[in-house]
């Protein structure tokens, strides 16, 4: 029996393989250790929020039932001013890009809050 638990945190994914008596004794509490932490919320860094730079690369319409943010703004991450974050791309949804003073190949600082779903972007902070 092939036992294959897959659990994507934050900037890792950890990928944990065993096979009955194929998986040494002294490994075993070690992947019932990952296991059972890869569930808990992340601490220090990943916990907090995230600022980094970016460059706009696209801005697309993609209306939310009930929602006034109806454009996501797709950028290219260049460096992490805080926090910690595995991708090279970050999305957020603005009401507008007008709105929000935002264009395709401008870079922004953008400062994202961590909740329990991922990140919030106000964006509000992008008005100059």
């Amino acid at each position: 029996m092939l036992l294959l638990f897959l659990k994507e945190h934050d900037d890792k994914v950890h990928v944990l393989v065993a096979e009955n008596a194929a998986l040494p004794l002294s490994k075993q509490d070690l992947v019932v250790k990952m296991i059972s932490e890869s569930g808990k919320e992340p601490s220090g860094d990943r916990a907090g929020d995230l600022i980094f730079l970016g460059k706009v690369e696209s801005i697309v319409i993609a209306p939310l039932e009930k929602s006034q943010n109806n454009f996501v703004v797709k950028t290219r991450v260049l460096k992490i001013v805080k926090g910690s974050f595995g991708g090279s791309h970050f999305s957020f949804r603005i009401h507008s890009p007008s709105k929000s003073q935002i264009e395709v190949g401008m870079e922004l600082e953008v400062k994202a809050k961590r909740t329990q779903e991922g990140y919030l972007v106000d964006p509000i902070q992008f008005l100059r």
